[in-house]
């Protein structure tokens, strides 16, 4: 059979409630503190000094792709005006795009010779395409290796060609086939 409790009314006195109490209530959290000028100040100058620093980190950045971008630039358009020189077969044209280094090594004749030879061989330079771009700088003497995929008309061949800065001018300096097919032919 269940048991039945009974309580009697002196249990809930006041004496026998204060057995059963457990401590004043908690005390209420503190309100939260408010947003000092000073606080707001600072995450204002934070934010600033954070954007002022990612702004020149990003112009430094493009500052430096500008430059790279402008010393691959020179050589290759002197490249260019050597090599487009060579399609219209103006060889003087070409050859007084090269610097002094070349011509104590070739003669205007040496060039035309070269030229005709691969003509004779694999047809006429229809065009060039720049594929591999170095630049150098040594001892004050800037220099750049530049490949180019010569498109002829019977085939296309891989020259490196080497120019150097004379003056604030590029020139070329020299050059030879990449292509073993070409290989044979200087």
């Amino acid at each position: 059979m269940p048991r039945k409790l009974r309580y009697h009314s002196s249990d809930f006195s006041e004496a026998n409630m204060e057995a059963y109490s457990y401590g004043p209530p908690p005390p209420a959290p503190p309100p939260p503190a408010a947003n000092s000028p000073r606080k707001r100040l600072y995450i204002g100058l934070s934010a600033a000094g954070g954007a002022v620093t990612l702004a020149l980190v990003i112009a430094l950045i493009v500052m430096s792709v500008k430059m790279l971008t402008g010393a691959f630039q020179e050589p290759s358009k002197a490249l260019s005006v050597y090599t487009d020189a060579l399609i219209r077969k103006d060889y003087q044209g070409a050859y007084n795009m090269t610097s002094t280094g070349f011509h104590t090594s070739s003669s205007l004749d040496d060039v035309v010779k070269f030229h005709e030879n691969v003509t004779n061989q694999i047809g006429a330079l229809k065009s060039v395409k720049q594929t591999y771009w170095h630049i150098d700088t040594r001892n004050g003497e800037n220099s750049s290796t530049i490949q180019a995929e010569m498109q002829f008309e019977h085939g296309s061949r891989i020259f490196e060609f080497d120019l150097v800065e004379e003056k604030g001018t590029w020139r070329v300096f020299r050059y030879h086939a990449v292509t073993p097919a070409a290989a044979g032919v200087n």
